[in-house]
């Protein structure tokens, strides 16, 4: 077996100059579904340029160490602020909460940086360096019983509904020079890259991977209706779903070829303007034409050029809970092959190789490589 892997990989490295391997790629990215952050050891800054009465929101929640639901409120809790005309508003879950009445002056900057700090005790806010509010946790018992516990992990909401963070710039801790973004989408264009996720789900686990795509000009990632979005089920059989493709319903099918068995995974999603294809450990389990797919939307909405990508952390049952990590699919440039012979898509460089060997390799050898 290992003999007609390498035996195909030289093939195609002699026919075409350059291949995609699915062993090979970039650098993996962590599909992010928590902030690491020590809220008691270390404040959070958030920067915004909000205008008063955009209705822009800071949505922070916060969680305890153990916590995986990043949709459970009740883990410790969360703030927002909303930028309201003539000042922001306050709130914080489950304590009484408000902005101090000489802070009007520092908060009608349109530029601000936020910075929030806790102990056991209090959470305070300053705004452009100034103190703006101080919520002591011991004048209420519930807001003691959430907000005295140590913060471990954060996220700035994007729950699909009108808390979702929409004010948040950038976010760093008070010592370091950069501002991170706030990853709000995954800049990817899929015809250009293919993408791989990692996943190690079993079999029946029912653990979802689900990944929207959307066009450059889309600017609200819980809309379902820029492109689509592509969902494997790890159900007994493993089972796919191409938003407006595979059916008009929300309907999973069986893939056309069964994805190996080996809990360890990695995904490769192609697309052309035509086409969709999906690998799995290098097998190819879907090949999708639009035009000819059962969905009546599908060529309308798939032909469109992918720019950006998310992870669907919406809480609904389509939530990804089995992507692990993602990168680009490597190419391997080979030596041989003038400039501009480089596949498309691995599919291209697949089936390419597959019909020159076929002039050279008996059918015998050739059931064994491919």
């Amino acid at each position: 077996m290992k003999a007609a892997v390498l035996c195909t990989g030289m093939f195609l490295a002699v026919l075409t100059g350059s291949v995609y391997s699915s062993e090979e790629g970039g650098e993996w990215k962590e599909v992010e579904r928590f902030i690491e952050w020590d809220l008691e050891k270390d404040p959070l800054q958030v920067k915004t340029d909000s205008e008063a009465g955009s209705e822009d929101v800071i949505s922070v929640m916060f969680y305890l160490a153990e916590e995986m639901d990043i949709y459970n409120y009740e883990s410790i809790g969360y703030f927002t602020i909303t930028f309201d005309d003539p000042l922001p508003e306050l709130f914080v879950s489950d304590c009484d909460a408000e902005f101090e009445e000489e802070s009007s002056a520092v908060l009608s900057e349109r530029d601000k940086t936020w910075t929030f700090s806790k102990s056991r005790t209090d959470l305070t806010i300053q705004c452009n360096g100034e103190k703006v509010a101080n919520i002591n946790f011991g004048i209420d018992k519930e807001c003691w019983a959430m907000w005295s516990q140590d913060v471990a992990k954060i996220w700035f909401w994007a729950g699909g509904d009108s808390d979702d963070d929409t004010a948040t710039d950038g976010y760093k801790k008070p010592d370091d020079q950069e501002w991170t973004d706030v990853e709000k989408f995954i800049e990817w264009d899929l015809e250009e890259d293919s993408l791989q996720v990692k996943t190690d789900s079993e079999a029946g686990s029912a653990e979802i991977m689900t990944i929207m795509f959307y066009t450059a000009e889309h600017e609200d990632r819980s809309d379902f209706a820029s492109i689509g979005y592509v969902s494997v089920k790890f159900s007994d059989v493993l089972e796919y779903h191409v938003h407006h493709c595979t059916n008009d319903d929300y309907d999973y099918e069986e893939f056309q070829n069964a994805p190996p068995h080996e809990p360890n995974k990695i995904w490769t999603i192609s697309k052309s303007s035509t086409d969709l294809s999906i690998d799995c450990n290098g097998v190819r389990v879907l090949d999708l034409n639009f035009a000819s797919a059962v969905g009546s939307k599908c060529s309308d909405k798939w032909s469109q050029d992918v720019a950006k990508m998310w992870f669907w952390m919406e809480d609904d049952s389509e939530q990804d809970t089995a992507s692990d990590a993602y990168r680009k699919l490597q190419k391997i440039e080979g030596e041989g092959g003038d400039e501009g012979d480089d596949c498309e898509k691995t599919r291209t460089c697949y089936s390419d190789a597959k019909s020159l060997v076929a002039f050279l390799v008996p059918v015998s050898l050739l059931t064994q490589l491919f």
